[in-house]
């Protein structure tokens, strides 16, 4: 579980740094006046990449969690394999 939790906020922090960097930007171009030079209008700046950071997110959470599901199994299965090893070799 603390796996889980690691990998899932070592994932947030740099979305999140990320959308306070479109924020910025979005502000900047007011700022200096080069709404008219902005391929993204100003006002759909900051929810368009934050959409995209959202989206991203969504599917890197999605990879960890599968990860983490292999990585759970795989120590089940290394548990239970112990133990029938260690019964064995006591029946023995």
């Amino acid at each position: 579980m603390p796996y889980i939790i690691q990998s899932l906020l070592l994932l947030l922090g740099p979305a999140l740094f990320a959308a306070s960097v479109y924020m910025v930007f979005g502000r900047l171009i007011r700022l200096v006046g080069g709404e008219r030079y902005s391929i993204i209008r100003v006002n759909w700046l900051t929810k368009i990449f934050v959409l995209g950071d959202v989206l991203s997110f969504l599917v890197q959470s999605g990879g960890t969690l599968h990860i983490c599901e292999i990585h759970m199994v795989t120590s089940t299965d290394c548990k239970s394999r112990r133990w029938h090893a260690r019964e064995s070799h006591i029946s023995r």
